[in-house]
């Protein structure tokens, strides 16, 4: 399986670059609408043929830039 994983922010604002293709292929925002998580926490998305997206919450707003601790957390 090809999982893909990448990081946003708790407001799950959507920037350019990869954000923004992850975004128009999967519809992120709409499945993490209503879904409330803190930084450190992880949403998963399933996608194609069982892959996972994996939404890291590795901020609290866009504007901000993601901590190694912050990162850390989300991943153990």
């Amino acid at each position: 399986p090809y999982n893909l994983v990448h990081f946003i922010s708790k407001d799950k604002r959507v920037g350019k670059g990869f954000a923004e293709q992850i975004e128009t292929k999967f519809k992120s925002k709409l499945y993490l609408q209503n879904k409330i998580k803190n930084v450190g926490e992880i949403f998963i998305q399933p996608i194609y043929n069982k892959n996972k997206l994996f939404h890291l919450i590795t901020k609290n707003i866009f504007s901000s830039k993601p901590t190694l601790d912050s990162v850390t957390t989300c991943l153990i």
